[in-house]
């Protein structure tokens, strides 16, 4: 059975896995968007938010952005908590 890396990035208009560097952080269950591009409507950016780093046993807060142009991660800003 062919098992495709763990940080790998197919896009649609593609049939070929490209890999690429890994999220500053470790993420179990994170939500996921796409931002896409006003004028065009093509999507630009993937946005990772919180989830669970299940190797320190914590919830994270933060995010990463991940560029469709440039394929890297960028950080984002820290999501709120409420109790």
């Amino acid at each position: 059975m062919n098992k495709t890396p763990r940080n790998t990035f197919r896009p649609l208009s593609a049939n070929v896995w490209t890999e690429v560097d890994s999220m500053t952080q470790v993420r179990t269950g994170p939500g996921c968007g796409v931002v896409l591009d006003p004028s065009t409507g093509r999507a630009k950016k993937i946005v990772v938010a919180g989830g669970r780093n299940t190797a320190a046993a914590k919830w994270l807060s933060s995010t990463e952005v991940f560029d469709l142009d440039t394929k890297k991660w960028t950080p984002g800003g820290a999501l709120s908590q409420y109790d």
